[in-house]
This record gives structure tokens, C-alpha cells and sequence, in this order.
């Protein structure tokens, strides 16, 4: 069962005129994170380190709570968001940002998985954006995964 996933919609630009402000005005939507150029991230001493291009996420979730059984509910929700959007990615990408969409989905079993319709896929390509896609398969609950028997 696919219990969990997710889809950002991820912005990077160069340091200079391509800052998360800029994305924010084109896109006109609200980020879930934000970050410019020059920013600290990682906390502090040997692990901290300054960033060098700018950062804007827009992030879905589904914790699959829903009804939706592909494992895409928060691709379709990232991508509702987005709708009539398309000159703005546009713009975005003539502009040199890094536009893409990275997606990430949990199953609790190694049977069927995630569906990726083709009207799912129409909708991404129209945006034509890539997708970088993460799946991740909870072995630990499955007694098979730890080689026991998962009747036992």
C-alpha cells in the first residue's frame, strides 16, 4: 500500500538577479521555503556553508490518508497549484533558473506499486518540466525483507 508521498516543485537560480523574490513575483504563489543567495544554511561551525544560488520549494504531501491509490496525490496537488502557469515556468527557465519537480513515494509492501497515468504524465509534460523521482519501499514491516517468515 503507498503510504506516503510527496512532489516540490524546486527553483534554483544563480546568484544576482535570480532571486526566490523573482520566482515568487512570476509565479505568484506562496513558497514553502524560500532562500537567496548568500544565505547560511546547515547551522552552525564545520557543518554550516553559504549558499550560492537562490532556493524556492513549493511542497505537496500525502500521507496517504486520501483516496487517491497511485501514490501521485501530491503530484496532482502540486500540479493544480500550477495550473495556468505555464509561461511563468516558461519565463523562469528562460530567466537560467533550474525548474524541476522531485518526487518521492513510500510503500509499506514490494507488491504493485505507483501508477503514473498518461493523463498525469500529459499534464507534467505540458509544463515541461522533469521530474526527479524517489521511491522507497518500508522493508522493515514486511517479515520477508528481514528474512523470517512474514506469517510467523
Amino acid at each position: 500500500m503507498i503510504v506516503d508521498n510527496s512532489a516540490t516543485l524546486v527553483v534554483l537560480g544563480d546568484a544576482g538577479a535570480s532571486t526566490a523574490d523573482r520566482v515568487t513575483s512570476i509565479l505568484r504563489l506562496i513558497p514553502t521555503l524560500a532562500l537567496e543567495a548568500g544565505t547560511t544554511v546547515g547551522g552552525s561551525g564545520a557543518a554550516a556553508r553559504v549558499l550560492d544560488h537562490s532556493v524556492w520549494h513549493l511542497v505537496y504531501e500525502d500521507h496517504g490518508t486520501g483516496t487517491d491509490a497511485s501514490g501521485f496525490a501530491s503530484l496532482y496537488g502540486l500540479l493544480q497549484a500550477l495550473e495556468g502557469k505555464g509561461q511563468a515556468v516558461a519565463m523562469l527557465q528562460q530567466e537560467r533558473y533550474e525548474v524541476r519537480i522531485d518526487w518521492r513515494g513510500e510503500s509499506d509492501s514490494d507488491r504493485g506499486g505507483f501508477i503514473l497515468d498518461p493523463v498525469l504524465a500529459a499534464r507534467v509534460a505540458r509544463l515541461g518540466i522533469p521530474v526527479y523521482g524517489t521511491t522507497v519501499w518500508d522493508g522493515i514491516r514486511d517479515g520477508a525483507a528481514r528474512g523470517g517468515d512474514s506469517a510467523a
